[in-house]
């Protein structure tokens, strides 16, 4: 498009030219006014640039790529010429992630026969992180945000369930564990620019022994 805007201003300039000597100067110097405006205004709308919905912009510097600002939308922005320019555009939408987790001894080192499934609903925030701490982390929340958020995660839940007596476990002990989980992870995650915004837990016995306990009883 930059190329047909180029080729476009060279012929428009160069019928002037003939016109101002063939015609009349005065109307090549009108018709050069009318060009001059229109390639600065197409310049200046070049430079502006509209940020969608549930996305977020990152404008980096032209010379070094480090992060200047963070833009999130909707809204729209103009770029510094010579400056500035758009960078990676993040999808500030809501996302789920499924862990699971088993195989986790408990306190007294016993094994623990249940298995857990935790339903994390996340967004990233990237304006919430300094430009200088974005720059060093944009490339691993641009491409892994979803690696990211399952490795912490998963780190989180095996602490809660080691550290958690399981031996009683209720609904009220599920629920608990969901809300310590979602703060414990929202507190690391969120130097990432990542905001959590709530955490399912399932509990999952071992296989076989909802039919042994039925045939049991």
């Amino acid at each position: 498009m930059g190329r047909q805007w180029g080729v476009g201003f060279i012929a428009t300039l160069m019928i002037l030219i003939i016109v101002g000597i063939w015609i009349t100067p005065l109307g090549a110097l009108l018709g050069g006014l009318v060009l001059i405006s229109a390639a600065a205004a197409a310049a200046l709308y070049a430079q502006v640039v509209f940020i969608q919905e549930r996305t977020t912009l990152v404008i980096c510097s032209r010379r070094d790529d480090r992060v200047i600002r963070v833009i999130p939308g909707p809204d729209r922005t103009f770029l510094q010429p010579l400056v500035e320019k758009s960078g990676p555009v993040l999808d500030t939408g809501y996302h789920m992630e499924e862990v699971q987790v088993d195989n986790v001894l408990q306190p007294d080192q016993r094994p623990n026969i249940l298995g857990f499934t935790a339903y994390i609903v996340y967004q990233l925030e990237p304006h919430t992180v300094p430009p200088p701490v974005l720059g060093k982390i944009l490339p691993q929340l641009a491409d892994n945000a979803t690696g990211l958020v399952r490795h912490s995660a998963t780190y989180c839940l095996r602490n809660l369930v080691a550290d958690s007596n399981l031996t009683r476990l209720n609904n009220g002990h599920r629920q608990r564990l969901e809300r310590h989980m979602e703060q414990a992870l929202g507190a690391q995650v969120a130097s990432l620019g990542v905001r959590i915004q709530s955490v399912q837990l399932a509990i999952q016995p071992p296989v076989g022994l909802h039919r042994t306990l039925t045939v049991a009883e």
